[in-house]
């Protein structure tokens, strides 16, 4: 999922509470908007209720789609999102996700890519983006991105490392190897 896409222009004259940064022609959904978030929960639930027996998402929140006000992490234009940073948007739209799947079937899987993050944020907004995610979430990351880094209650992953309720493709608990 690469989600909530942009919408036209034109789409907000009928919905302008809903507009948030623009970039052309196209305007990312304000997800500090809460009716934004609603619908990407009812969307997910209602996409796992239509594929039974789906596996799980995956997700991109930062990339070449406008997804949110600060997707391309650039200061923002939207009133209700400027001051909230990166990290925050992005575990709103997780966690909205999240409540969709959860509705159906606890089974299916989340995973989370950084794609993006770095560069985009911080170190300290990267590690709360992390820490902040819906628990059980899967954090795939592209390495050549991301620097060595070891928490003492978490487990390491060549360059990723995240607390114990979130679990890494290839993780090895602190200490095994």
């Amino acid at each position: 999922l690469n989600e909530p896409r942009s919408m036209p222009l034109e789409f907000f004259d009928n919905y302008p509470e809903l507009k948030g940064k623009q970039e052309g022609l196209v305007v990312a959904l304000c997800t500090s908007d809460k009716r934004v978030l609603e619908y990407v929960e009812k969307s997910v639930e209602d996409l796992c209720r239509a594929v039974p027996g789906i596996g799980g998402f995956f997700t991109i929140t930062m990339s070449e789609n406008l997804t949110h006000c600060k997707s391309r992490g650039e200061e923002d234009e939207c009133e209700k999102c400027k001051n909230p940073p990166i990290y925050k948007l992005i575990t709103d739209v997780m966690h909205a996700i999240s409540r969709g799947i959860k509705k159906v079937d606890e089974n299916i899987k989340l995973i989370a890519w950084t794609w993006s993050w770095k560069g985009r944020m911080s170190d300290e907004e990267f590690e709360l983006c992390i820490k902040n995610l819906p628990e059980g979430t899967i954090v795939q990351s592209n390495s050549e991105a991301l620097k060595p880094k070891n928490y003492s209650n978490g487990y390491i992953v060549k360059y990723v490392v995240a607390e114990k309720k979130y679990y890494i493709s290839n993780a090895l608990p602190i200490g095994h190897g």
